[in-house]
């Protein structure tokens, strides 16, 4: 799927057996399903390294409450071309899963 305009709900919907979904609500810290702002990833007294936020080789158009995610991230890499330039600075990488392929092929 595309990772970048999934929200969260819709992720449990599909991902989670019904047993689960409950668990995951109560555990939920964004609205979007598989990308989350840069800001979230430490505490806010974190005093540590810098926080860089890195999203590898996703497809799709961030949308909603997804789009957060994509403008805070230090990296960007999409697996399709010319989708998010106004996301700015941004890279093409394959998909991993059509590069293992392409590398290993049938195994």
């Amino acid at each position: 799927g595309e990772a970048s305009a999934c929200s969260f709900d819709t992720c449990a919907l599909l991902m989670l057996p019904e047993h689960y979904r409950e668990a995951a609500n109560q555990s939920k810290i964004h609205d979007c399903g598989y990308v989350i702002p840069k800001e979230i990833l430490v505490p806010r007294n974190y005093t540590g390294p810098s926080n860089l936020g890195i999203i590898n080789s996703l497809g799709g158009k961030p949308v909603g409450d997804c789009r957060s995610s994509f403008t805070t991230a230090d990296y960007l890499s999409f697996r399709d071309t010319d989708k998010n330039s106004e996301l700015g600075k941004q890279y093409l990488s394959p998909d991993s899963a059509v590069m293992v392929e392409h590398l290993f092929g049938d195994l």
